[in-house]
């Protein structure tokens, strides 16, 4: 589960959209960081998850991109999935690592969005290149996997080993497509649909009122905001303090040991297992703002990525001298 938004943010040349992501996993993530210079000579910056090869990332025109999950309800099952499952799951994740850097190598948005939607790239996404921006939401209805199957099929086969059969055997034609221009100064996405209805999370699934309740409370707490980037990414991780909401499930960042409770308390309580892992801010400058929660970096050397390439990377670790003013000033 992770939050995404786009928000309009002062630029020297007028109000330009950035984005920006919570990314919850249910591990600390490592990223490789790569620098690439293509032929058409568009360099893009990725950070790549070394774990399932997701990416996020921008290129040197400014086009960025960034995803939350829209299939999050065929998940909720407390069944321990078998290793054929998690090999058939890696290669999705990877094949989906590798469509977000072919978007991100395009030289026009239109084109880089054209991608996504061609390979039908499964979520709920933002796109920008800083003028304007776009909401992708693109998913298999429930219903593809309720057809024929009675619960007793499924649990005869194992819910894990029902899905992958079924991803085997959809069509192009099953999937729901949507496309949005944002023209609101702030858009916040968690894991349920909002230009169409249906997709992700439903009122009948557990994780529904807390993709809910994160939207509206991002929505609530930026409304007002004031500030550039650097300053919207430093107090996105305000959104985890006790006092955003009493239930820890509700609040845009998820403390990691605030949820590392034995399973039979989490089943209690209706915790999942995701925490987030870092926070995201894409500028359409060409600069990738990350800072680190759960996550690490692998190999970084700064120096490599140069912003005469068009692209930059900022990280705000502890030892960020941003990040330390940042805090003295809230302490004040």
């Amino acid at each position: 589960m992770c939050v995404i938004l786009s928000k309009k943010l002062p630029s020297q040349n007028g109000k330009k959209f950035n984005i920006f992501k919570i990314r919850d996993r249910g591990y600390d993530v490592t990223y490789r960081v790569k620098t690439i210079t293509f032929k058409n000579n568009i360099t893009v910056l990725y950070l790549i998850d070394e774990f399932n090869e997701w990416t996020e990332g921008i290129n040197s025109n400014g086009i960025m991109v960034v995803s939350s999950a829209l299939e999050n309800h065929f998940d909720e099952f407390q069944e321990k999935p078998s290793k054929q499952y998690k090999e058939f799951m890696k290669k999705i994740n990877k094949r989906n690592g590798i469509i977000l850097r072919r978007a991100l190598r395009q030289i026009t948005l239109e084109d880089a969005m054209q991608v996504l939607i061609d390979t039908l790239f499964v979520g709920n996404t933002l796109i920008s290149d800083g003028d304007k921006c776009y909401s992708l939401e693109i998913a298999l209805p429930k219903e593809v996997f309720e057809i024929d199957n009675s619960f007793d099929d499924i649990e005869e086969m194992g819910f894990h080993e029902f899905k992958m059969q079924i991803m085997k055997s959809i069509k192009p034609d099953d999937f729901i497509v949507s496309v949005k221009e944002i023209k609101e100064d702030l858009y916040v996405k968690t894991n349920h649909s909002i230009d169409v209805r249906g997709l992700g999370y439903s009122t009948s699934d557990v994780g529904y009122k807390s993709s809910m309740n994160r939207r509206k409370t991002t929505l609530d707490k930026l409304k007002d905001f004031k500030g550039g980037s650097l300053e919207l990414v430093m107090f996105l991780n305000t959104l985890g303090d006790d006092n955003i909401d009493k239930n820890q499930e509700y609040r845009p960042i998820r403390i990691k040991d605030k949820i590392d409770l034995p399973n039979k308390d989490k089943v209690k309580q209706n915790i999942s297992n995701y925490y987030s892992t870092d926070i995201i801010g894409l500028v359409p400058n060409g600069t990738l703002i990350i800072l680190p929660l759960h996550s690490k970096l692998k190999n970084v050397k700064i120096d490599t990525i140069q912003k005469k390439s068009g692209v930059s990377l900022l990280i705000l670790n502890n030892e960020s001298i941003i990040r330390k003013a940042y805090n003295k000033i809230k302490e004040k």
